[in-house]
Order: C-alpha cells, then sequence, then structure tokens
C-alpha cells in the first residue's frame, strides 16, 4: 500500500509539470497581444513606447523559457503573480470570486438532492414500471446536457412564463 501511494505521488509530477507546459504553452498561442487590448481598448492611439513599457511591465519581452522558468516557480510556490488585466494579485482575484462559486456550488448540491431523492425513492418503490423508466430518462438526460446549454434553456423557459 506505501509504495502504490508513494508511486502515485511521484506520478504527480511529471502531471503537474505537464499540465504546467500545456497551460503556459496555450497562453502563448491565443492570438493577440494583452498589452494591445489593454491600453488601446478604447479604440485611442498607443505608441511603440507604451506597448513595450507595458510588456516589460508584464515579463513578457523575456526569452519564452525565462517566461516558462518564472511561471512554473510562480506554480510551485503557490505565487502564481499578478493579473495582466488588472494588475492586481491572482490570489486576490481568486478570492473575489470564490464565495459566489461556493455559494453557487452549494445551492446547487441542495437544488439536486431535494430532486434527486424523492425521484431515486420513487424509482426504487415502482421498480421496473413505467414511473422507473421515466426517472431513469430524466437522470440519463440530465446528466448528458451540457450544463451551459440547459442553463440557458432555463433562462429562456423562465422568461417565456414571467
Amino acid at each position: 500500500m506505501y509504495k502504490y501511494v508513494m508511486n502515485r505521488l511521484l506520478l504527480m509530477i511529471p502531471t503537474l509539470f505537464g499540465a504546467g507546459v500545456l497551460v503556459f504553452a496555450l497562453m502563448r498561442l491565443v492570438p493577440g497581444d494583452i498589452c494591445d487590448v489593454k491600453l488601446g481598448a478604447e479604440g485611442t492611439f498607443v505608441s511603440d513606447d507604451q506597448l513595450e513599457l507595458c510588456r516589460e511591465d508584464l515579463g513578457l519581452n523575456k526569452s519564452l523559457p525565462t517566461q516558462f522558468g518564472d511561471f512554473m516557480l510562480g506554480m510551485a510556490t503557490f505565487s502564481p503573480g499578478e493579473s495582466m488585466w488588472t494588475g492586481r494579485s491572482i490570489g486576490h482575484e481568486v478570492n473575489l470570486r470564490f464565495q459566489l462559486t461556493l455559494q453557487l456550488a452549494i445551492m446547487t448540491t441542495i437544488v439536486s438532492i431535494i430532486i434527486a431523492l424523492p425521484l431515486g425513492v420513487l424509482s426504487a418503490i415502482h421498480q421496473n414500471t413505467w414511473v422507473d423508466y421515466m426517472v431513469r430518462t430524466v437522470a440519463i438526460a440530465g446528466v448528458a446536457v451540457p450544463s451551459f446549454w440547459l442553463g440557458i434553456m432555463l433562462i429562456l423557459g423562465i422568461l417565456m412564463f414571467t
């Protein structure tokens, strides 16, 4: 058991490294320049000197291996740096959104339990009847339907009836 746990913990290192490489590469492959967007968002003229200063502040003028090293060091020390958009720390940005996300997760869990428990009991009582098949169909559809699409449909349904 000890050997298995150690094996799994050691496998975490290449997995995290691979995820870091993937995230870093995808962030660099996104078309556009954050400094261009940030400074010229209102359609104003941005000089090359302003763009260069912005890139220097964000560390985008360094070589890719140096940027990657800084990125991985920040991840390893749990200090991911500052937001390129707002300039505040990433920890602060995450904290701003954490409470709302936690509230949403708790409410979703409560609603799911309120719906799932009665339907599960109903399905167990009426096993292999049309009621059971309907509950199974609704459950499978609930898992299969993408949540973003279901959310849009629920919003549209609510708007239709109000």
